[in-house]
């Protein structure tokens, strides 16, 4: 009973698996579907052993296919990944950009960190002093020359930049912008060269 435990943990694992190199295409699709259907049959097949139905061996053969392929096959056409590292504010990130998406590694915009909150300026007409900086939960207030004000600051998420334009509504100001400042662009290290 314990190996038909270990199994099924197994294969719900090797689900999860499957689905990450689905939504990665680290491999071709056709053999991380082939996972996708093999491994809850295999799921089924040590349920049925527990209680006593013989078929788990059977079952265990549509996820065998995936097992078979992937390493004989399969990596040795997908070009080798190039690994890139990040370092930005003190942190190190790794990334793998693979063959398709290699020559594009260069031009592509960096992708915001969503745990890091994003700034937006925001310019509404009128102007509004510095002790409002309370009332929009902490952003720089700063008059314009022509009498416009800026608001600016992090702003944590959506909903959080919902909630500013909707204190810019109730105070009665229109608003003229808000823009969103693209984060700077990473310095990437070729993690090895090939």
């Amino acid at each position: 009973m314990a190996y038909q435990i270990a199994e099924m943990v197994l294969g719900l694992g090797c689900v999860c698996l499957c689905s990450l190199l689905y939504r990665t295409q680290l491999i071709p699709r056709f053999l991380s579907i082939s996972g996708l259907i093999g491994y809850p049959i295999l799921v089924v097949g040590t349920i049925a052993e527990i209680f006593g139905l013989h078929i788990g061996l059977l079952l265990t053969f549509p996820g065998m296919f995936f097992e078979l392929v992937l390493p004989s096959g399969s990596l040795s056409r997908v070009s080798s990944p190039l690994l890139t590292v990040r370092i930005r504010d003190g942190r190190v990130e790794v990334f793998v950009v693979t063959g398709r998406n290699r020559g594009m590694a260069n031009n592509q915009k960096p992708v915001a960190d969503p745990s890091e909150p994003t700034v937006y300026p925001i310019r509404i007409s009128g102007e509004l002093g510095p002790q409002w900086a309370d009332w929009f939960e902490g952003l720089a207030v700063t008059l314009d020359d022509n009498g416009d004000t800026l608001l600016s600051g992090p702003v944590v998420d959506q909903a959080a930049l919902h909630g500013l334009l909707r204190k810019v509504r109730d105070l009665g100001t229109s608003l003229i912008s808000v823009t969103r400042v693209e984060p700077d662009p990473p310095r990437c290290i070729p993690a090895f060269s090939s």
